[in-house]
């Protein structure tokens, strides 16, 4: 489509070497970036202009309340916790599994201005229920919990 597109992937895991061979073969490793585990992942997410997660499972989806925080517009897969994390009717939920899906969502949202606000102020009001805070209390208070009942 003409577009300058580049992809950042963040984490570690076993499939690094497949989709670092993939990107190659596809000719596109001048645009994807394999960045590894990440110490200080809020300065990386505030330079996004979108944030991507593919999963076909994801436990809870903490990297989500993250991109959030930053304020940046989520595209992400129908499984599992997502869309309880972004709602049932978050404008970048996309089919798992579906390529055709995905580009629709990222499209949608790449050409429309109207429609990436809109998303934001979603995802700033479902951090009424999943903030990062409202998390990193719970999941303490949980640990000293269980750690006072040892």
């Amino acid at each position: 489509n003409g577009r300058e597109v580049s992809a950042y992937i963040v984490g570690a895991g076993p499939m690094k070497i497949e989709l670092q061979n993939l990107a190659h073969n596809l000719g596109l490793s001048d645009r994807i970036y394999f960045l590894g585990k990440l110490d200080e992942v809020y300065p990386f997410l505030e330079d996004l202009d979108f944030f991507l997660l593919t999963s076909n499972y994801e436990g809870f989806g903490l990297a989500l309340l993250e991109a959030f925080d930053c304020n940046v517009p989520v595209i992400a897969s129908n499984v599992t916790s997502i869309p309880e994390v972004l709602g049932a009717n978050h404008p970048g939920l996309f089919t798992r599994g579906s390529i055709d899906s995905l580009t629709l969502v990222f499209d949608k949202l790449f050409n429309s201005k109207k429609l990436r606000q809109e998303t934001l102020i979603v995802q700033k009001n479902r951090l009424l229920f999943f903030s990062m805070g409202k998390y990193l209390t719970s999941h303490n208070s949980l640990y000293l919990s269980h750690r006072n009942r040892a």
